[in-house]
């Protein structure tokens, strides 16, 4: 279980347990149990950490099913995983705009306020009530 915990916690990178966990409908001691000592989350949260880290259920499987796969192993396919989001990411953005992208997503590192606020608006997106600004 410890190769899962640390799949999670690299893929949470910069983001607080906090943040994690209030995107994911769980308490924080459930993140840092999973992440510090290995405890195997049941099905409900577990479910919930993967939509809230975009990990991929691959990777959670091959790890829950090996019982010899170490934590470097976990944050290996985590590594593959952040590489891959980027990519995708990156793909959506045309040629003209990467510049600002990259600023914008750095200035939202150094800005949890600001990323809430952005993740409330695509929320909203969600269902129809997104605004410009």
């Amino acid at each position: 279980m410890n190769a899962l915990g640390a799949y999670f916690e690299a893929l949470r990178g910069s983001q607080s347990r906090e943040a994690v966990a209030m995107a994911a409908g769980v308490s924080v001691m459930s993140i840092l149990r999973i992440e510090e000592k290995g405890q195997e989350p049941k099905a409900e949260m577990l479910t919930a950490l993967v939509r809230a880290l975009h990990a991929r259920w691959e990777d959670v499987e091959a790890l829950l099913s090996n019982t010899r796969a170490t934590a470097d192993e976990g944050r290996r396919l985590a590594q593959q995983r952040l590489a891959e989001r980027a990519k995708e990411i990156a793909d959506q953005v045309p040629d003209g705009e990467v510049a600002e992208a990259l600023r914008f997503v750095r200035s939202l590192r150094e800005n949890p306020e600001a990323l809430r606020e952005l993740r409330r608006l695509l929320k909203d997106g969600e269902s129809g009530a997104f605004r410009r600004r």
